[in-house]
């Protein structure tokens, strides 16, 4: 791949980690991000669609985008708005409130609002409009609404330390350490607006828990809410409330060995299995639980410490998991270090597998690594920010990236893509793509309140036609996985809507026309293979061969095409000619707003 160079663990002589390999992409330095007033980096978000990346920078008080190169990985900046920005909404002049010590960014799933909690302001919490084309953002307000704070002065300031978006987008958690409290809020789906419904305190109802409180996190099916404590050295679990948002207390874990919960960092929460990991800033380790999935309750089950793994390393900040979640990815923070870890999908156990240092094998831009953020597929890339943590004014101020080369299993759905609005008793098509040969694929539907089964255990053929249910929502995605286990697995990234059926035609046939990358046949080959795709509209069509290595091989199309089908056929060789080894082999087809990638086998 053009601009990266390979990386894996052997070559810095260190270890593997297992079927994932990490590429240095690049990273955008001091003088680029400094020039447009953005350090202190200490969260980010990516856009659903890919298309954008948002980082919130704790001294120059602003939230800033990037426009990304969903195949390269590589960032170009776009804009940001700074605390104290005046602008004109139409009516009269506008003064942006919420970004003075920004601490957490979160973005709703359809891609429309972004969040922001920040430290000792008027409105710890706004929200902004997003452009889904340009990825520009637009300030729609904040709120104070359900904050305690405490006075300054003449006015009175309040803090938040962390939020989450409940998976539907219908609330919005937020924890206020300065308040030891656990707020929420409904959102209005046509403006961003946030309405504060209820809170909980340290104390309230015999809970004790609370004090300090600093990190959440949900389950995917959004029935529980996760929070850590500093002083309490302790996570708490809540059931949400389906109808209403509201939080019930069920539990708490404390740390009893003083003082290991203290400045939890992070959490991270698998997808398709039980398991919790905590971060722990201040004895250098990672905590792991039990989750049971009906109810949420945890187990603890150890710690990973990280001087076990690498001696001297001793200050995880920030965790999160790949894609398939058979790696856990570390920073390391002052140690200026990324460790990987194998994740055992079965036990949840974290065993050391590598690491990546800044200065080692020519890596830059992990001088104290802080927020870590992975993009969604089907090129997956892993962005660290830098930035010393806590301080006043941090001497390192970088933005780099890493590709994820994985040659496990992986599944992209292409279709619904969010666009979608269909009808009761309808006959629809369901798109995925897959690389890795999978067994077999189950298919789930969430209509705003946790996964249904679609399909159970059908071949991996790459679509599958589906009978709409009477289950009318404007919030409705789907999941494809690998059965029996549920991973690898994909969530279409953008909601779409089941509607009341047509009363004249009850059972129209799907719109074939439709983008798509067909098998090639046949497979494997020896001689000549041919590929198909249709088109829905006129598009400009790139249709490439990339080995394992991600390198293009040859280009079979270039150029605009119209609506309709087409075949093109490749005979096994490269762009000049020349035979390629046998082996497997990718095919991607790039359009405006579409990607797919299928895999072949050459066998001479």
């Amino acid at each position: 791949m053009k601009g990266l160079y390979l990386m894996s663990l052997f070559c810095l002589g260190v270890g593997s980690v297992g079927a994932l390999e990490l590429e240095y992409g690049g990273m955008l330095n001091d003088s680029v991000l400094d020039a447009n007033g953005i350090r202190g980096m200490n969260s980010m978000a990516i856009s659903p669609d890919g298309n954008h990346l948002y980082v919130t920078a704790y001294e120059t008080h602003t939230l800033a985008w990037f426009t990304r190169d969903k195949d390269y990985g590589t960032l170009v900046y776009s804009g940001k708005i700074r605390q104290g920005d005046n602008f004109w909404d139409g009516n009269k002049w506008i003064t942006v409130e919420g970004l003075w010590k920004p601490n957490k960014v979160v973005i709703s799933l359809n891609g429309k609002y972004l969040y922001v909690v920040s430290e000792l302001e008027s409105k710890p919490l706004s929200w902004y409009s997003r452009n889904d084309v340009t990825g520009e953002l637009t300030y729609g307000g904040g709120t104070s609404q359900g904050f305690i704070g405490i006075q300054s002065g003449n006015s009175r300031v309040y803090s938040a330390s962390s939020i989450v978006l409940h998976p539907a987008d219908y609330y919005l958690y937020a924890v206020s350490s300065l308040d030891d409290g656990l707020l929420w809020f409904s959102t209005d789906p046509g403006t961003g607006a946030l309405t504060f419904l209820d809170s909980i305190h340290n104390n309230d109802n015999g809970i004790t828990t609370l004090e300090g409180v600093d990190q959440l996190a949900i389950a995917w099916n959004g029935e529980q809410v996760y929070v850590t404590s500093t002083f309490s050295k302790a996570v708490s679990w809540f059931e949400v409330n389906k109808t209403t948002g509201a939080l019930t207390y069920r539990n708490s874990w404390v740390e009893t060995k003083d003082p290991d919960l203290y400045y939890p960092t992070s959490m991270a929460l698998t997808l398709n299995s039980g398991d919790l990991y905590i971060a722990s800033i201040n004895e250098g380790d990672i905590k792991h639980f039990d989750r049971v999935p009906q109810n949420g309750d945890l187990t603890y089950l150890g710690d990973t410490h990280l001087e076990d793994a690498i001696l001297g390393i001793s200050s995880p900040l920030g965790i999160v998991l790949s894609p398939d979640e058979r790696t856990a990815i570390v920073s390391a923070h002052y140690d200026s270090t990324l460790i990987l870890f194998d994740r055992n999908p079965d036990t949840g156990t974290l065993t050391y597998g590598g690491y990546f240092q800044q200065g080692l094998a020519g890596v830059s831009g992990l001088d104290f690594p802080r927020a870590l953020a992975i993009s969604s597929g089907p090129e997956y890339y892993l962005y660290v920010a830098s930035g010393e943590f806590r301080a006043f004014v941090s001497p390192v101020n970088h933005l780099s990236w890493f590709r994820l080369n994985s040659d496990s299993k992986s599944i992209f759905i292409n279709s619904p893509d969010g666009s979608e609005q269909w009808p009761v008793g309808s006959r629809q098509i369901i798109l995925w793509t897959t690389t890795g040969l999978l067994d077999s694929i189950n298919i789930e539907l969430n209509t705003g309140w946790g996964w249904n089964p679609v399909a159970e255990n059908i071949p991996d053929s790459g679509y599958y036609e589906w009978v709409v249910p009477d289950k009318i929502s404007p919030v409705c995605k789907i999941r494809v996985s690998e059965a029996p286990d549920g991973i690898p697995f994909d969530t279409s990234y953008e909601y779409f809507s089941i509607v009341a059926a047509n009363p004249i035609v009850q059972n129209p046939m799907p719109d074939f026309k439709i983008n798509r990358l067909g098998q090639n046949r046949p497979n494997p080959f020896s001689q000549l293979t041919k590929i198909n795709y249709s088109l829905k509209s006129n598009e400009t069509v790139v249709l490439e061969i990339v080995n394992v290595k991600s390198e293009v091989i040859r280009s079979l199309v270039h150029e605009g095409k119209s609506a309709g089908s087409y075949t093109v056929e490749w005979n096994g060789q490269d762009q000049n000619g020349r035979d390629v080894p046998n082996g497997i082999y990718f095919y991607r087809l790039r359009l405006n707003r579409f990607k797919e990638v299928k895999t072949l086998l050459l066998f001479k």
